[in-house]
């Protein structure tokens, strides 16, 4: 799991990088991903986590924005997507379980987050991992 969400901090970072060159994620940057991934499911205490890394909410989500090239809350509902792939590639549960799971108030509002962000619902992605 760990391999794959590095993965996707990189697609990230490839995605929204105006420049050619890679970053590196500052310290405080880095902790907050960690408090992010730790409350998947929770919903986001944006000025917690920027007190949490010592940082006033503007600056740490215009910080954020520079390093990831996403604002913390489009990062957080990617994250959560991602996630929820492989819940529903890997696992037989209810697509309302991975929702409440991951922190979508209804399962309707996941399935349409989920084919933004996919282009195809939950039961297109868990059919297409089905085929041989």
């Amino acid at each position: 799991m760990k391999t794959e969400l590095t993965a996707f901090l990189l697609e990230i970072l490839d995605c929204g990088s105006a420049m050619e060159e890679k970053r590196e994620l500052s310290g405080d940057i880095q902790t907050s991903l960690m408090l992010i991934e730790q409350e998947l499911g929770a919903p986001a205490d944006w000025e917690g986590i920027a007190r949490a890394v010592h940082l006033s909410d503007s600056r740490f989500r215009q910080k954020f924005k520079e390093q990831l090239g996403v604002p913390p809350q489009e990062y957080l509902w990617r994250r959560r997507v991602d996630a929820a792939r492989e819940l529903v590639a890997e696992t037989e549960d209810p697509f309302t379980q991975i929702s409440r799971k991951l922190g979508f108030e209804t399962a309707s509002y996941f399935t349409r987050v989920f084919k933004r962000y996919t282009g195809m619902t939950p039961t297109q992605c868990r059919e297409e991992r089905r085929k041989p």
